[in-house]
């Protein structure tokens, strides 16, 4: 771009300003602070450096004036680097008494935010014209990715005074002892599991795991179904391991009782299946769900898509993917346990930042089949500890029939929750109707 045509992405006026706001009174501290961090936004380093020293001495409660702030960069060698105690009163005289620091701090927040795109967008330039077009799909997740770490620090204070806390949160459990005696968070659809749970609470974490062909994908499918089709609730759900067609045909079968292999041989269904496909159609084809069957949907797509619909449509109400350790890593570099620890942390802080409930199946390691029950235990999450620590409540799944097809207990499946942050742990015994790709609670079965 020409330079008659580029702007300067900076603002030295600025910079000075608040700087020299910071010397006259330690009370805009308070203003700035939440928008220029540690002082990484100034696009002049001497400016981040006089920045650094003004935050030690605020947080040495000792004055900021320029002539301690002087003596404090005498110390540590710096003040010639930053034009001398001259320059440092040539900042202060640019801020007038009445000045709003916040104004200018945002002001240099926003340049900064301008040339961290401009950086990365060179950075996605240079990659892509040397990548093959096989590598296309792994780009642009990077892509998303690098740009997802663009923050312009003009987003409202995070922190809140007790007295507001308070307040709001007796709002909020009145609001909850006012309506319908029903479960705080999503139903699940699983009656007894949502008395354990009390509801998929939004923010949360939901880890279901189990060892391959027990029934992950499928108790995420009913709950999608139930949290959608019955209550009409918004919701995603990423499909890393099945196409879309197969997410489909497992949702039919749970719907209306067709067994999956006839539906799947579609030249099997009778009449009466096809009437009950198109009625199951017709009455849920307004149901709010999303099914993303990316298979190399990683933390930045799933973040990336979720928001855009959010956007779309007022907010989503429930995420679920399928499943965690499928998802590729932002740093193939790393080792398996350090991938898998960020991705599952980044599903947690996702969950905050959306406000809504995250469910996310995960692979078991080999622990239970080494063990005489085979029953599996929070140890056996696969490849890495966080997921224990990250995880509101972990949910593992056991089948005794999937080891002995004979078992007396065949046709059950144990849901145990190992972890419930905000409750009790149980063992609920659900009925596995695996033909009909659904589990249902016993008590009405």
């Amino acid at each position: 771009m020409s330079d008659d045509i580029r702007q300067q992405q900076f603002s030295l006026e600025a910079e000075q300003v608040v700087l020299g706001c910071l010397m006259q009174s330690q009370r805009p501290f308070a203003d700035v602070e939440p928008l220029l961090g540690k002082g990484d936004v100034f696009y002049r380093q001497q400016h981040a450096t006089i920045y650094r020293a003004l935050l030690e001495l605020r947080d040495r409660q000792e004055p900021t004036d320029p002539i301690t702030l002087a003596a404090h960069l005498l110390g540590t060698g710096d003040l010639n680097k930053v034009g001398g105690a001259t320059y440092l009163h040539e900042c202060m005289a640019l801020a007038p008494i009445d000045a709003q620091a916040g104004h200018f701090a945002r002001k240099v927040a926003q340049f900064a935010a301008l040339r961290f795109l401009e950086r990365e967008g060179l950075r996605i330039a240079r990659v892509a014209q040397t990548a093959h077009h096989e590598e296309a799909d792994a780009i642009l997740d990077q892509a998303r990715s690098w740009l997802a770490e663009l923050t312009v620090s003009t987003v409202n204070r995070t922190d809140a005074l007790w007295q507001d806390a308070a307040a709001r949160t007796l709002t909020d459990m009145g609001e909850i002892a006012d309506a319908p005696d029903e479960p705080v968070g999503i139903p699940t659809g699983l009656h007894d599991v949502d008395e354990v749970l009390e509801g998929l609470r939004p923010g949360q974490l939901t880890l279901v795991a189990a060892r391959p062909r027990v029934g992950k994908s499928v108790l995420l499918l009913n709950v999608a179904q139930h949290a959608s089709f019955k209550l009409g609730k918004r919701v995603v759900f990423f499909s890393l391991e099945m196409s879309e067609p197969e997410v489909v045909t497992r949702m039919f079968s749970a719907g209306t009782s067709v067994p999956l292999t006839r539906i799947r041989l579609a030249k099997q269904l009778t009449d009466e299946d096809w009437t009950k496909l198109g009625r199951y159609v017709g009455d849920t084809d307004a149901a709010p769900l999303h099914i993303d069957p990316s298979p190399k949907a990683g933390l930045a797509h799933i973040r990336a898509t979720t928001k855009r619909i959010a956007e779309e449509h007022g907010g989503v109400d429930l995420v679920l993917v399928d499943y965690l350790q499928l998802m590729p890593p932002a740093n193939p570099r790393q080792s398996r346990e350090q991938q898998v620890s960020e991705l599952s942390r980044g599903l947690k802080l996702f969950a905050k930042e959306i406000g809504a409930p995250v469910i996310a199946a995960c692979q078991l390691n080999r622990g239970p089949e080494q063990r005489a029950d085979k029953k599996p235990q929070l140890g056996d999450l696969r490849e890495s500890g966080s997921l224990e620590q990250d995880g509101d409540q972990v949910i593992l799944l056991h089948r005794e029939d999937a080891d002995n097809p004979d078992s007396p207990k065949a046709g059950e499946c144990d849901l145990i929750i190992a972890k419930n942050r905000h409750g009790r742990q149980d063992t609920i015994t659900v009925a596995a109707q695996l033909h009909l790709s659904r589990f249902v609670s016993t008590a009405i079965v």
